[in-house]
């Protein structure tokens, strides 16, 4: 990662945070230069001097970390896709103990009107849609039947996530919630008998 790459990271989590306390009405330049511990004037110079073009940057940025928004492999294995699923499970344990307060903001915003939850949503479309395509190609089912698959492991994903933020998984230590990502990414499988195919 360059020195660019973390400066960004560094203000994207620092307006995520800002948003996450103060709501999008807290975002300011000079906040968000103070938290990220970058001048205002690199913000505007790499980024954007737009406020609501930063917040966007940042919510499409960190629901990548949540939704995987990368092309679909149609000519996978079952058992790569398996694989990809699960390695999944453990991304989202550490992305969600890294970067608790944008879960936050996913599940606060995907619900709301407005610009934020606009960009959340068609986030998770995409992803649904991506999703649904591999679903009907390596199981060999109707796209309609891909689609409600990929509907609910959205739906395991966003409740293993919210377990490991504030259920019981909150206060596990590493190797046991790598163990409890295990256990859910099996029970996901088991209660989708159509990918266990």
């Amino acid at each position: 990662m360059t020195s660019k790459d973390a400066k960004q990271l560094q203000v994207l989590a620092a307006v995520a945070k800002i948003i996450h306390t103060l709501g999008v009405s807290g975002v300011n330049p000079s906040r968000v230069s103070r938290a990220a511990g970058v001048s205002r004037g690199w913000i505007y110079k790499y980024m954007t001097p737009d406020r609501d073009k930063l917040i966007q940057m940042t919510v499409r940025h960190f629901v990548t970390l949540f939704v995987d928004l990368k092309p679909a492999q149609l000519k996978i294995s079952r058992e790569e896709f398996h694989r990809q699923l699960e390695v999944g499970f453990a991304d989202l344990l550490t992305q969600t103990r890294t970067f608790p307060e944008v879960l936050s903001i996913y599940f606060y915003a995907s619900s709301q009107k407005g610009s934020l939850g606009n960009v959340i949503r068609k986030q998770l479309n995409q992803h649904l849609d991506r999703e649904s395509s591999e679903v009907a190609a390596i199981f060999g089912v109707s796209l309609a039947q891909a689609r409600q698959v990929s509907a609910e492991l959205a739906a395991a994903r966003s409740g293993f996530a919210h377990s490991a933020l504030w259920g019981d998984l909150a206060t596990l230590g590493e190797d046991q919630a790598s163990r409890a990502a295990q256990e859910a990414f099996t029970r996901t499988l088991r209660a989708h008998p159509l990918l266990l195919v």
